[in-house]
């Protein structure tokens, strides 16, 4: 499950960090600052429950002062998943979503989230509409994260043919590129494998 939570957050990382809109104000410093000491809580404390809840409680914080805080909103999400409070990750995934609405990442991640408690058909429907979103996304902007986003809405709707013409794509358009000779379509499937809560 570990591993499923680390494979997710990597890949939804990648594509988060090139398909996001640029931001048109300035962050609020003191919330910088907070998800800072969240995330640094976090990363020396990944296993002591009560401290990943204090990292949350300061990313709540830097949410809190400035709602329109995407990255806070966004490193919020593998701490509450490891919590398993998945009230608070669903509307925070919402909150995501409202500020990046062409990004299909948010999509998938409620699609996981449903999923993993047991609604196969809600989460099937999110794939699908994060697919259609991938591929509108990557019509527009055929760049290598937003490909990845494609290759893996593909596999969570069971496409294996469809992943492999854009990973296909991907490398004849970016040769040599380190992060697609990596990819192994069928490793990616079996970790995609969402197990139950």
């Amino acid at each position: 499950m570990k591993k499923t939570v680390l494979l997710l957050a990597i890949v939804i990382g990648i594509s988060c960090n090139s398909n996001q809109e640029e931001i048109k104000y300035k962050t609020n410093p003191k919330a910088i600052e907070l998800n800072k000491q969240g995330m640094l809580l976090f990363i020396h404390n990944q296993n002591d429950s009560v401290l990943i809840d204090s990292a949350i409680s300061l990313l709540n914080k830097a949410t809190k002062i400035d709602s329109n805080y995407y990255l806070g909103f966004q490193n919020k999400i593998p701490l509450l998943f490891q919590q398993k409070k998945f009230k608070e990750l669903l509307l925070t995934n919402k909150k995501l979503q409202k500020l990046n609405p062409h990004n299909a990442d948010h999509i998938m991640q409620e699609g996981f989230l449903h999923k993993t408690l047991g609604d196969s058909l809600k989460s099937f429907k999110l794939f699908k509409i994060a697919n259609q979103l991938s591929i509108e996304n990557f019509e527009d902007n055929n760049t290598i994260d937003i490909g990845i986003q494609l290759i893996t809405s593909y596999i969570l709707l069971d496409k294996k043919k469809d992943a492999e013409k854009v990973l296909q794509r991907l490398k004849k358009d970016f040769p040599k590129n380190e992060v697609l000779e990596l990819i192994n379509l069928d490793e990616l499937i079996k970790k995609l494998n969402i197990t139950q809560v």
